[in-house]
């Protein structure tokens, strides 16, 4: 596998992990409401 697009994967990774952690924090504030 080429090294850019092992980056590239990471890079994907990352931006889904930060939108599923908004999403649930979203979820957890709203719960508290």
């Amino acid at each position: 596998m080429p090294h850019n697009s092992v980056t590239n994967h990471l890079h994907v990774m990352r931006q889904k992990a930060s939108s599923a952690i908004a999403i649930i924090s979203r979820c957890q504030s709203s719960a508290q409401d």
